[in-house]
């Protein structure tokens, strides 16, 4: 994973120093500009290249006697450096009942400030402060009260940011002033913790959205009416039953019709793919997965190959939280949840960008070019296939193998089921998964739900991750650019 991050910081900044003398997205044309309009014009290119989308991890401050289990982890949105918006997930313990473990998870949406100390997209760095407003959740399981266990609050952080070509690296200390709702929330009142983030860049360069914009002919309906109608009907014996009817009524039109997008045209991509498990209990294991990917987009077309090395995690066949059957027995006291190490997947997907089906669905014949556009901003429902090869199997908790005999053997009806005994899985299995894409350019956010064929059960999940799709021949020309450009700047200086 080092190697693969180091080859795409070196990759990053090749492409942005081929496309982009001076690290600015675009300049000033006009030589009349004044100096501070130049750098007003020079900071919003800048801030614009940190429109990204992202990781990042936290340790939450709890109360209850509630400790966190690892880490929240999950997905974060910047746009144009200044807004922000995420969904964290993770796990906690009660401190003297180790084995009742309770969810936790954070939405927020807030504002962020970068101090730049350079005027580079490629390389960059300075203090940020923000401002989080947060809805958060995680309950004590040993309270219970009438309100919901919402935790509202409003946060500000200050830190650091790194940015190297396609990639910034964020660090920033949190302090929230949380309101909760129920005694059963977890949250302190006043939270202070760390955090740290990798974001991805969109590519606008290499991508180069154009906006596209055809009229044409097209059907489409409007004033759609659902109606339901009841009667009473009588049979010969002088039985009678009220009967339901339904039926619809809506109103053709046919005219000219105007599709707009900014479109990136077809391209074939490869990248790297990184992903975390919300069934992630390991505290070491921030990433649980990471691989490569390749395939192609064009109009609303997505086909994709992938292949990664992932840590699959399985549940424990009841929750701990509610079933106090199983915390009061001292057989299931070590965890009886874990992962297969080092487990091999690859598999293929195939998808609809909604962005682009929704604006031309309506076109009685649609062009090619229209076919052919690409939406820079893409939303995409994908189904695939695919193969696992299981790596070691390993107990959450040291004793988790002797606790999983135990309820095994107490459980006679799941002994024989490899859906329901997690030792029978097989080493190889078929798995069958579907999810939705949200892509900004080369970058893609990824929430996918996974079932493993004739497999134990709570193997089957979600998976939250990034992928980074970059078109490989723009790639090629980019280079092709860059090294005529240094041909070009070498006889110039002879």
């Amino acid at each position: 994973m080092k190697k693969l991050l180091l080859c795409l910081l070196i990759f990053s900044n090749y492409i942005i120093s081929a496309q982009d003398d001076g690290g600015l997205l675009s300049k000033p044309t006009n030589s009349t500009m004044s100096v501070n309009e130049k750098h007003r014009t020079q900071r919003y290119n800048v801030l614009f290249s940190f429109t990204t989308i992202g990781m990042e991890v936290l340790q939450p401050s709890l109360r209850n006697n509630i400790t966190s289990l690892g880490y929240m982890t999950g997905p974060v949105l910047q746009v144009a450096g200044l807004f922000e918006m995420g969904a964290l997930k993770g796990m906690a313990y009660k401190i003297d009942k180790p084995v009742v473990t309770t969810s936790t998870s954070m939405i927020f949406f807030g504002f962020k400030y970068h101090k730049l100390l350079t005027r580079s997209r490629s390389l960059n760095f300075g203090p940020i402060m923000g401002l989080r407003f947060m809805l958060a959740e995680s309950k004590d399981p040993y309270l219970t009260d009438d309100n919901a266990p919402t935790t509202f609050g409003i946060g500000a952080y200050g830190g650091a940011f790194l940015k190297l070509g396609l990639i910034t690296i964020n660090a920033k200390y949190h302090a929230d002033g949380n309101i909760n709702f129920a005694k059963s929330s977890n949250f302190n009142s006043l939270a202070l913790y760390p955090s740290i983030g990798i974001a991805f860049s969109p590519l606008q360069i290499l991508m180069n959205p154009k906006e596209f914009s055809h009229t044409a002919m097209a059907h489409w309906e409007t004033d759609f009416k659902s109606i339901t109608t009841k009667s009473i009907e009588y049979s010969a014996t002088g039985g009678a039953k009220v009967v339901t009817r339904y039926s619809a009524t809506w109103t053709d039109n046919y005219g000219d019709k105007t599709m707009n997008c900014r479109d990136v045209q077809p391209f074939f991509f490869i990248g790297p793919r990184i992903a975390t498990n919300i069934k992630n209990n390991n505290k070491t294991d921030l990433l649980n997965s990471y691989g490569v990917n390749m395939g192609y987009r064009r109009g609303a077309l997505f086909l994709n190959a992938f292949i990664e090395k992932e840590n699959v995690y399985f549940g424990e066949p009841f929750g701990r939280s509610y079933d106090t059957s199983a915390i009061n027995n001292n057989s299931f006291k070590g965890r009886i949840d874990g992962v297969f190490t080092n487990s091999l997947k690859y598999g293929a997907q195939i998808g609809l960008e909604w962005v682009n089906w929704f604006q031309s669905k309506d076109y009685i014949y649609r062009e090619s070019r229209v076919k052919k556009a690409t939406a820079n901003f893409s939303i995409i429902t994908f189904a695939g296939i695919g193969k696992a090869h299981f790596g070691d199997l390993k107990f959450n908790s040291d004793s988790g193998l002797i606790s999983y005999t135990n309820y095994i053997n107490t459980n006679p009806d799941a002994a024989l089921n490899p859906q329901t005994n997690i030792l029978l899985t097989k080493k190889d299995v078929t798995f069958f998964s579907a999810g939705t894409q949200i892509g900004i350019g080369a970058v893609a956010l990824n929430v996918e739900y996974t079932i493993y064929d004739k497999s134990y059960k709570q193997l089957n999940g979600y998976k939250l991750g990034v992928s980074y799709n970059i078109p490989v021949s723009r790639v090629v020309r980019a280079l092709k650019v860059a090294n005529l450009k240094r041909k070009v700047n070498k006889f110039k200086h002879k």
